[in-house]
């Protein structure tokens, strides 16, 4: 994941990022663990990168020193935990193939396309959990894109899924209680999911000049939370979004501890929250309070992006003209909308705890 910072730091494009990361990869590989608290032989693994800006879009995928990038020039695309870059590349490491073949991942016998992720793919590793998830992905993202770009509320439909509207029906019991591997993603008692979603996000590029980069991002798993407006070019975020303070962060990633409940983080309500809805380990009470939870969040974040155009107008013409309240106007709106979001959690979470109160009945005489 520091490639990712470090592909924001210094690159302007996503043509520059690429080049940044893949130099960084083809210099020093990637297995550090990339799990807290996990050692190097438990907790690494290869990354995949969806690369963007206003113009185009790449996909980079790695494995160790060695890696391939796609850059895709409409449509959509998904990556879930696995290789998907096949037969066409744009760029890509110079041995790419001649590695494989050295390695006995490809065959020199036989004149065939060269096929990457065939070639890179460990067969002793099972496909079908990450197959499945990133093919509901793409056929989700697909049907979207019908009528051409893709509305806000589509976006957030996508990252809730639970295969609600398949065949399958969604989880047999609840998605809090999952017996596959979904898009929004709950921890499961058998231990076959990665643990819960942890935030989600939606990031608008600007059409024309008169538009700001907007960011919606969701705390916790998107079907019990609200996505949030945050703007790049605002003065600051508020503070909760910035806990747990980076401080507590080891040095290197084996040695982080877990992180315990902050009551100042806007994360951990939404955390809060997720466990209050699903009532204890077995989720009794999730399928009645989910539906609750999105009544209270969903005419909040319809009214966040109502009245977006409006502030996102005048932020702009304060930007443009030199003057800093334009910076101060996306703060002070974000600061709004994770107060209002908040307000909204706690509530939530006093009613839920209300329910699981033990009634008592006195009488006198």
């Amino acid at each position: 994941m520091e490639l990712v910072r470090l592909g924001l730091e210094r690159a302007t494009t996503a043509q520059e990022a690429v080049s940044t990361i893949t130099e960084l990869v083809a210099a020093h590989g990637q297995w550090g663990s990339g799990v807290p608290g996990r050692s190097i032989e438990q907790g690494a693994y290869d990354n995949s990168y969806l690369v963007a800006d206003p113009r185009e879009a790449w996909v980079i995928e790695t494995s160790g020193y060695r890696w391939a990038a796609r850059k895709i020039p409409t449509g959509t695309y998904a990556i879930s935990n696995q290789l998907t870059i096949r037969t066409e590349w744009d760029r890509a490491s110079e041995d790419l193939i001649d590695h494989a073949m050295a390695a006995g991942w490809w065959p020199t016998s036989e004149n065939r396309l060269f096929d990457f992720a065939r070639a890179y793919t460990d067969p002793s590793t099972p496909l079908q959990v990450s197959h499945v998830r990133l093919q509901r992905s793409r056929h989700l993202l697909a049907d979207a894109a019908r009528n051409g770009k893709i509305a806000f509320d589509q976006a957030t439909r996508v990252l809730r899924d639970h295969y609600e509207d398949t065949f399958l029906e969604g989880p047999y019991f609840t998605a809090a209680l999952p017996d596959l591997m979904t898009l929004c993603m709950h921890d499961s008692p058998a231990g076959f999911t990665w643990g819960n979603t942890a935030g989600s996000m939606i990031m608008v590029m600007p059409d024309t000049p008169e538009q700001l980069p907007l960011l919606w991002w969701a705390a916790g798993t998107p079907c019990t939370s609200v996505y949030l407006p945050i703007f790049p070019a605002a003065a600051g975020v508020p503070t909760g979004l910035a806990l747990p303070d980076a401080a507590v962060v080891a040095e290197r990633p084996e040695d982080v501890t877990t992180a315990s409940y902050d009551a100042q983080s806007y994360w951990w309500q939404f955390q809060k929250l997720l466990d209050h809805v699903k009532g204890d380990e077995r989720a009794w009470m999730f399928n009645d309070r989910q539906p609750q939870v999105r009544q209270a969040f969903d005419p909040l974040q319809q009214r966040w992006a109502e009245e977006l155009p409006d502030i996102q107008r005048d932020a702009v013409k304060f930007i443009q003209a030199g003057n800093a309240q334009g910076r101060k106007l996306l703060t002070q709106f974000t600061e709004r909308c994770a107060g209002q979001a908040l307000e909204t959690c706690t509530n939530l979470v006093a009613e839920f705890e209300a329910e699981m109160l033990p009634t008592t009945a006195s009488r006198s005489g």
